[in-house]
């Protein structure tokens, strides 16, 4: 831990993609219609980075389950900003280990974020680590 650490750059959530309302009953959002309106990632990007071959530009997000829905808004997010505060809760052990495997393929290329990692399995991909405690 490094008591002196500071964040000098803004940095941007990744954000759940949560669906509900009357309106995306009747008009679905779409995996291509998210990618146009959350950043400047391709489907190409998506299925290239996380091997989802069943997605298409008209797959349903409500269709989709949450690890995919994750790395959807993972790229799209990074699409837009390198710097990242994303949350690993919620995502199961595998899906962690793909989220983390393709972030720091990203590091490599200049990307930097904070992981909010309650499994843990952060430690194992990056050369550093810092482990926050409450100030309580």
């Amino acid at each position: 831990s490094d008591p002196n650490l500071s964040l000098k750059q803004p940095l941007t959530f990744v954000d759940h993609i949560l669906l509900s309302g009357l309106w995306n009953q009747l008009f679905p959002m779409t995996v291509g219609k998210y990618l146009r309106q959350n950043g400047t990632a391709s489907l190409h990007d998506l299925k290239s980075s996380f091997e989802l071959d069943f997605v298409t530009e008209k797959t349903k997000i409500q269709s989709l389950a949450g690890n995919p829905r994750r790395w959807l808004a993972l790229i799209a997010t990074l699409s837009k900003s390198n710097r990242i505060v994303f949350n690993l809760g919620g995502q199961d052990p595998m899906g962690v280990d793909k989220s983390l495997a393709f972030i720091k393929t990203q590091v490599k290329q200049g990307v930097a974020g904070i992981f909010f990692d309650p499994h843990g399995a952060s430690e194992y991909f990056f050369d550093r680590h810092y482990q926050a405690e409450p100030l309580l």
